[in-house]
């Protein structure tokens, strides 16, 4: 982690970032390119992946924040890599991101991974990839831009898309990212069990990024709720080498251990992502204890409710990979927590089949949709969108056909 004494320290030095876990040093912070460090030309139209020697795809954006944000995309050779951004459309003034650790450029062969820090909430950046191999040979990727969280992010409201249970099917994956991409949405939501387990490094970086190697991500983030299924494989523990937790300065450091849930604010709406871990039976013994990490994720729901951000936001949605209306004690508390703080929507997944409620049961405050994934043969697209006035609007889609399923709208929080 970064901290905050050590970016004020390096201020003038250039921004302190991180890097898939490591540090990373950034230089250039406020002055024009030269052409030293910019050979080809700010305005070079950039290489695609489809024709590249070293990408395997278009970058793809992780873990948004309001002063934050993660990049990510797959290689084929072992390079080096940095991202170039700036907040002006001309790509003026423009820093550069490095994959460093402790002053060390790193590189990989198969995915290049790094979180610019220190951004502008509610702010539209512009950025490309670099992809370098060796000193001279550095390939340009295309310009692409993305504007960050905040409480103003969009007067006129913001929406979201959400996939679940893809199961490894990468075509399916394409297929629902292609059809979210065409509704512009401002986060993508992927809400657990996007492959069956994790056994490997290559499988997961072709599981999670090559679905959405034609740039479909890579102007609208990723937001990552992990599900039981991210638990399973002798490669889960390094999720986060792929799929970006969320920036340590995001949470207290009791709350450490809750690497990927959130609580955001875009606009008038505020998103929660919790992570219900392994399913029963299994979230027992000597590899888990998921009871306890739970039990933490009630506690720090009720303080992130509290926030004065998320308190304020017209609408309120909570995104778990498991239903919330089952009897566990952590179901009941988080649905509990829920309900005072009057959130009306949770899209849940991880069911044998898709469900959604027509109205609110047991004295809730808020309705319960449930995706449905390649297993169950009718993988959905959960699509929702605020008007500004914190109305929502809900449609879920069958990926495969288009068809609608159900349409549902919900009043603003009081």
């Amino acid at each position: 982690m970064t901290h905050s004494i050590g970016y004020r320290l390096q201020a003038r030095l250039g921004r302190i970032g991180e890097a898939g876990g490591y540090t990373a040093a950034a230089s250039g912070k406020g002055a024009k390119l030269s052409e030293m460090d910019w050979q080809a030309g700010v305005f070079e139209k950039g290489t695609a992946a489809s024709a590249s020697r070293f990408l395997r795809g278009e970058p793809m954006l992780q873990a948004p924040g309001p002063d934050s944000m993660g990049v990510v995309w797959p290689v084929k050779a072992l390079v080096a890599g940095s991202v170039r951004y700036s907040d002006r459309a001309d790509f003026s003034h423009a820093s550069v991101l490095h994959l460093a650790r402790s002053g060390q450029i790193l590189r990989d062969g198969a995915v290049l991974a790094l979180r610019l820090v220190g951004l502008k909430p509610d702010t539209r950046y512009y950025y490309r990839t670099e992809t370098r191999y060796g000193r001279e040979d550095t390939e340009l990727g295309v310009l692409h831009s993305f504007r960050t969280a905040g409480d103003a992010f969009a007067s006129g409201g913001m929406s979201f898309a959400v996939i679940n249970d893809m199961a490894g099917n990468t075509e399916l994956t394409a297929r629902a990212m292609q059809a979210a991409a065409a509704l512009k949405p401002t986060v993508t939501i992927w809400n657990g069990n996007m492959l069956k387990a994790l056994d490997d490094r290559v499988q997961a970086t072709n599981g999670f990024l090559l679905p959405v190697k034609g740039g479909e991500s890579a102007s609208v983030p990723v937001l990552y709720v992990p599900g039981p299924c991210d638990c399973r494989g002798a490669w889960s523990e390094h999720l986060s080498d792929v799929m970006l937790a969320r920036s340590e300065g995001e949470r207290d450091i009791r709350f450490d251990r809750l690497r990927y849930c959130f609580a955001l604010r875009f606009g008038d709406t505020a998103l929660i992502g919790l992570d219900a871990g392994e399913s029963a039976g299994r979230d027992a013994g000597l590899l888990a204890d998921f009871a306890s990490y739970r039990d933490l994720q009630t506690e720090w729901l009720g303080q992130e409710l509290r926030r004065a951000d998320i308190a304020s936001a017209r609408q309120l949605v909570a995104f778990v990979s498991r239903p919330l209306t089952g009897g566990a004690p952590w179901q009941k508390a988080w649905g509990r927590l829920l309900t005072s703080a009057g959130a009306k929507l949770v899209v849940s997944a991880d069911a044998a089949a898709y469900h959604a409620e027509a109205t609110p049961a047991d004295g809730r405050s808020w309705l319960q949709v449930v995706g449905a994934g390649a297993a169950e043969g009718k993988a959905t697209l959960i699509c929702g969108k605020t008007d500004g006035a914190g109305r929502l609007s809900v449609t879920v889609r069958d990926v495969q056909t288009g068809r609608v399923l159900t349409e549902m709208t919900a009043a603003a929080r009081a």
